[in-house]
């Protein structure tokens, strides 16, 4: 009997040494690349994130301040974006703001992105190549938009309606407002802006075969608003929504992703 028990012991403990083993030892990430892009239909500039990642075992940490991980962005990466026989592969370094913390690559000349068009990207970084492939989103328009002032409320209400995209798979619209001084039809003047947090809708939730309207309810203290749709692609929800960790692109994770945007400038305090 003590035999048997000792016996089931043994297993025990080699069962409990071998999965201490596994956890000691998380393994690598299956890419060595992250690569980020929307490609923004109408845009002279495309912004593109490359960086590399980091072992699991550094999950814990911060990399930003890991010996040998403090510049996660892939510094050498050869950048091309193919359109038909044309091919952009001029991009550059830029920093977002003056910290230097956050940056990207830019392309150099101008590369308008057309709707409904074809695009292949590669991506020559850490020692891989990544390649994508995408058929960017249509382009939409604003139909109608006005403004019922209520003098007597601390709110205004703007009823807005716009056309569908190609390929669109959500949309979102978001209302940012000014305040300034002077003249309210002069940017100059400007004191500062605040931006509402974006309403999200489906394709599904239309209003009409063709069209969406939504009705939005705005502050009247502010001197002027101005209203942004965003229409995204399937490959965009996919990643930010349904949080699939590669999509559109082959061997790195992150996303080849399109959208359109349209934008309307109201004023809500200020006559014409």
């Amino acid at each position: 009997m003590l035999k048997r028990i000792l016996k089931y012991l043994f297993y025990i403990f080699i069962l409990l040494f071998q999965a201490c083993e596994n956890l000691n030892e998380p393994g690598e990430t299956e890419f060595k690349n992250s690569v980020i892009l929307q490609l923004q239909n109408g845009n002279a500039k495309q912004q593109l994130y490359v960086y590399h990642t980091f072992p699991i075992s550094f999950s814990l940490g911060d990399p930003l301040f890991l010996d040998g991980y403090s510049n996660p962005l892939a510094n050498d990466a050869a950048i091309s974006i193919i359109h038909g026989d044309t091919v952009y592969s001029d991009f550059i370094i830029e920093f977002r703001d003056s910290t230097k913390r956050h940056k990207y690559y830019t392309n150099a000349s101008n590369l308008f992105i057309e709707p409904n068009s074809e695009y292949d990207i590669k991506v020559e970084s850490n020692g891989e190549l990544i390649e994508g492939h995408l058929k960017t989103i249509g382009d939409f328009e604003i139909i109608e938009v006005n403004l019922e002032e209520n003098n007597a409320a601390s709110f205004s209400l703007v009823n807005i309606k716009w056309g569908k995209a190609d390929q669109a798979k959500f949309y979102s619209v978001s209302v940012s407002y000014k305040y300034w001084f002077n003249d309210p039809r002069t940017g100059d003047s400007v004191k500062y802006s605040v931006s509402g947090y974006p309403f999200l809708f489906d394709p599904d939730t239309a209003n009409g075969e063709n069209y969406f309207s939504k009705q939005l309810k705005i502050r009247s203290n502010a001197d002027s608003l101005e209203i942004e749709i965003n229409a995204y692609d399937q490959n965009s929800y996919n990643y930010f929504v349904e949080k699939i960790q590669r999509v559109g692109i082959e061997n790195a994770y992150g996303y080849l992703g399109s959208n359109t945007s349209r934008k309307v400038n109201l004023y809500s305090n200020k006559s014409e």
